[in-house]
């Protein structure tokens, strides 16, 4: 009996080691499981994380893409102002020349009138004080004529 029992005793003592070995390997097998569960969701984490950051650099760049935009069209819009502004400026500036050339014309035409109306009456005063004068000097001639013609 004794010897029936003892490689029972043996078997079960190896069995019990190896069930121990089972049970004690098992809880590290779960902890290993647990920390590469634990791994994985920060890694997830992680890379939730990344593509948020990537979200928000493709974000900005786009605004700054749009302000960059926006100051393309002001710098335009500025550039057309000013183009307007001296093309208005330009044009008053031949307006008041031609009409500066057009007041200055028009003063020497009424100065080629005025000398040409004075030069009118004067050539009539002229005349008329020439005829004046001989009116004058016939009216001497005939009195003196007269006067001789008494005393004659």
């Amino acid at each position: 009996m004794k010897r029936r029992l003892l490689p029972t005793a043996q078997a079960l003592g190896t069995w019990l080691a190896v069930a121990g070995a089972r049970t004690q390997q098992q809880p590290q097998a779960d902890q290993q499981q647990q920390q590469a569960d634990q791994q994985q969701q920060q890694q997830q984490r992680q890379q939730q994380q990344q593509q948020q950051r990537q979200q928000q650099q493709q974000q900005q760049q786009q605004q700054q893409q749009q302000q960059q935009a926006q100051q393309q069209q002001q710098a335009q819009q500025q550039q057309q102002a000013q183009q307007q502004q001296q093309a208005q400026q330009q044009q008053q500036a031949q307006q008041r020349r031609v009409h500066a050339a057009q007041q200055s014309s028009l003063a020497t035409g009424q100065r080629h009138r005025l000398s040409r109306s004075q030069r009118i009456f004067q050539g009539q005063m002229q005349a008329q004080g020439q005829k004046a004068s001989l009116g004058l000097g016939q009216a001497q001639q005939s009195s003196l004529a007269t006067g001789q013609g008494h005393r004659l």
